[in-house]
């Protein structure tokens, strides 16, 4: 079987076609790599870029496992530049006011905590707000009473 000349130009043609092909393929594919791996590192594993927390303390305030556990990671994360806490609470039970004032001090000691005030930090809220750096309170801001105790009398009969 012999091959003519037209027979293997058009086979060299052929070969180069496909090898453009791939190369265009292998370098469609790496891009795609790169944007996802870029598009997708703050995931878990991924590289993180440094950022500002924020943490709203909202409602009554109990003692919460999973909310320390929140602020220790937020403590513990190297990417995390600072720390805002925004704060609209009436306060709550003395345990979680002692948790919540604990846990920010402990990320009060590794970064900046600035405390926002929204229209009512009481009690444990301002308990809370007194563990940041900075405290912030608006114009209209309810705030103060720490460890305020109201006790009433039962006269029914």
């Amino acid at each position: 079987m012999s091959l003519d000349a037209d027979a293997l130009i058009d086979r060299r043609r052929l070969k180069r076609r496909l090898a453009l092909w791939r190369t265009l393929a292998v370098l469609a594919l790496v891009t795609v790599v790169v944007v996802g791996f870029d598009r997708f590192a703050g995931f878990p594993g991924g590289a993180e870029k440094r950022h500002v927390a924020r943490f709203t303390l909202s409602g009554l305030i109990t003692d919460d496992r999973e909310r320390n556990e929140a602020l220790a990671k937020v403590a513990a994360n190297s990417n995390v530049a600072a720390l805002i806490l925004y704060i609209d609470s009436p306060g709550g039970t003395v345990v979680g006011g002692e948790t919540v004032y604990h846990s920010l001090r402990g990320v009060a000691e590794k970064k900046p905590v600035v405390a926002v005030m929204g229209t009512l930090a009481t009690s444990g809220g301002y308990m809370a707000a007194l563990a940041a750096d900075y405290i912030f309170a608006r114009e209209g801001s309810i705030t103060g009473s720490i460890g305020v105790m109201l006790q009433t009398t039962d006269i029914t009969g």
